[in-house]
């Protein structure tokens, strides 16, 4: 019997992913969860709200799975929800959206949100907690790391290595065999031709190097 699901997540991008999974079936979600500070009311879209802190006490990890659904905002928060629903013993679940193209030999992690009418090309890997948005191509032979956030309408070509905590902008395209190197950043409509650099930002067609981030990691607003 499939158990049933906690989405770990209560802003915008819960309530969008929540709605896909209402519209498009694969998972029945029961309840969410918030860290402590975050939750105001007792319940978010009709169904319960808990404390994170308290989680694993009303919705046992034996009995429960659960899915983290985070925006981009502050990429390293990714990461770091994602450990903390792992340290609490979840198995985390994947959503895969309708017309969604998956090749049967895909090698995918958990927690990843693929939405709908992305299409994926054969040999490809896919690691943890990944969000791809809707109208994305990424060709064959492709690797994503973790942790990662392709915008819609993305463009990527066969062979190429995304790794972990990379944000690629809506309507970008990367050339085939690019590398993003970690925590890469890729602004709205840019056309990559060059491997990237890692804790970097690049804009433009072609993309050139603007600015960058080890210390903040990628960040907006």
């Amino acid at each position: 019997m499939k158990k049933k699901t906690i989405v770990y997540g209560n802003g915008q991008y819960a309530r969008l992913i929540h709605q896909n999974i209402t519209d498009q079936g694969g998972l029945e979600i029961v309840a969410f969860t918030a860290d402590r500070k975050f939750v105001t009311e007792q319940t978010f879209r009709g169904l319960p709200l808990v404390d994170f802190e308290e989680v694993e006490k009303i919705y046992p990890p034996d009995e429960f799975t659960m899915l983290v659904v985070i925006a981009f905002w502050r990429m390293r928060n990714r990461e770091v929800m994602f450990n903390k629903a792992k340290s609490k013993g979840y198995s985390l679940e994947n959503f895969i959206g309708s017309g969604v193209i998956v090749p049967s030999d895909l090698i995918m992690g958990e927690n990843n949100i693929i939405n709908e009418g992305v299409i994926l090309g054969p040999f490809g890997r896919l690691g943890d907690n990944n969000m791809i948005r809707p109208n994305t191509y990424i060709g064959h032979n492709f690797k994503i790391h973790s942790h990662c956030y392709v915008a819609p309408g993305c463009n990527i070509g066969g062979g190429c290595e995304i790794k972990s905590l990379s944000f690629v902008g809506i309507g970008s395209t990367l050339r085939d065999r690019i590398t993003l190197e970690r925590e890469t950043l890729i602004g709205a409509g840019s056309l990559v031709l060059q491997n990237t650099e890692p804790w970097s930002k690049y804009v433009g067609s072609p993309a050139r190097k603007m600015g960058e981030h080890a210390e903040t990691g990628i960040a907006f607003g």
